[in-house]
């Protein structure tokens, strides 16, 4: 024993006596990059210490499941990579996709069990419930963005495998292609012969004339010019609303009160084209202007227009509501009387006024009862995106289909 101490203590001096080892630097055992495959990143494995990528299907096949059931069951791992994705900008309604991949990165073959959106907008294309995704593998998911609505989007897909799960947030963007609308005020009497309804289901109405003004809340209007000329055949010139771009005047039904000379019944404005959004009030005025002579109440004009034109070779050329002058003596100092007493003027009241308010082509019919002189808010509407919609109304809607 002792002599076994006394070689191991002469060696340790040969050893020191050998060289300087305080002064060396002795380097560290090699230490492995990684110890397991959870260490590596997506689709590589540990490998000698050193994370390497896996092929798509290697160490499937023979040797696969070896050592199951002896000891610890080896687990899978599921994973997505990358965790977001961003879909391309699109149009509302326009379906896009985008990919991601889900990866197993365990020692153990996985099955998904499901793979769900929690937004309706993103739809899981692929893959399937049942999917198998073995060791080191990934599989394709994609995901189809449909948005039903502008502006951003976005959802959690959720993707689990027995007691594994992995979640992908997803986000997009839609834009809504704004179209300008086309938005039709018509205002004029209630009667028949338009093939529209009356508002009180009536044969036969009494005529009225009866003015429309278009205006911009808080701003410019549209109504007709000084010379309503243009009317009748849509030339007239357009009214500027200022930001919210321009609308015309028109005629919306015209009649022949005298033999040559047109009447604009039913006036229009037609606010269509670029411009801003706003709001916009469409009125009605009931105006005193009598068929006899243009609202003439002079004795002497109308017994002119009643000797010279109804009683003339071509009558009646309708100075007055009749269709024939039994005698011209003594029919003219009647009709002359009716319509000194408004009895036969087109503005006379309560009066029954029917507004059509036509957007982007469907028409709704509105009715109300208006006095001469009346000055009525008939209706509010908007435009919002390009498309004109009704806000409120004083008409009601038309009592008659």
């Amino acid at each position: 024993m002792f002599g076994r101490a006394l070689l191991a203590l002469s060696l340790v001096l040969v050893a020191a006596s050998s060289c300087d080892c305080a002064a060396e630097i002795t380097p560290p055992p090699p230490t492995p990059l990684c110890t397991l495959d959870t260490e590596c990143g997506f689709a590589e494995a540990c490998r000698e210490g050193v994370c390497v990528a896996v092929l798509p299907g290697e160490g499937e096949g023979e040797g696969e499941g070896e050592g199951e059931g002896e000891g610890e069951q080896e687990a899978g791992e599921l994973v997505i990579a990358p965790p977001s994705i961003a879909m391309p900008e699109t149009d509302v309604g326009v379906a896009v996709t985008q990919t991601a991949q889900l990866g197993n990165i365990g020692d153990a073959t996985l099955t998904v069990t499901s793979i769900t959106s929690n937004n309706p907008a993103f739809v899981v294309v692929e893959p399937a419930a049942g999917t198998a995704v073995p060791r080191g593998n990934f599989r394709t998911i994609t995901i189809r963005f449909t948005p039903t609505a502008a502006g951003s989007a976005s959802a959690t897909v959720t993707a689990t495998a027995g007691a594994q799960t992995a979640t992908l947030a997803v986000s997009g963007s839609a834009r809504q292609e704004v179209t300008d609308g086309a938005f039709v005020a018509r205002i004029g009497p209630d009667d028949s012969g338009v093939g529209l309804p009356d508002c009180q289901c009536r044969a036969a109405l009494p005529t009225a004339n009866v003015d429309i003004r278009y205006e911009v809340v808080g701003g410019s209007a549209c109504q007709k010019p000084s010379n309503i000329a243009c009317g009748t055949d849509d030339t007239c010139a357009p009214c500027n609303l200022g930001a919210q771009g321009s609308a015309r005047w028109r005629s919306g039904r015209t009649v022949e009160v005298r033999q040559g000379e047109p009447f604009i019944l039913d006036e229009e404005v037609v606010h269509a084209g670029t411009g801003d959004d706003g709001e916009f009030i469409v009125k009605a005025t009931l105006i005193d202007d009598c068929t006899a002579i243009l609202g003439s109440l002079s004795n002497s004009i109308n017994q002119s227009c009643c000797q010279f034109v109804d009683c003339g070779t071509n009558r009646p050329f309708a100075c007055f509501d009749y269709d024939a002058v039994a005698d011209c003596s003594t029919d003219c100092s009647g009709f002359i009387a009716q319509a000194r007493n408004d009895e036969d003027c087109m503005a006379r009241g309560p009066v029954l006024v029917r507004a059509q308010l036509t957007f982007d082509g469907a028409t709704q019919s509105l009715c109300g009862t208006m006095n001469r002189g009346d000055v009525v808010d008939v209706a509010r509407v908007r435009r919002q995106n390009g498309a004109f919609s009704l806000v409120s109304a004083t008409f009601l809607a038309a009592a008659c289909p």
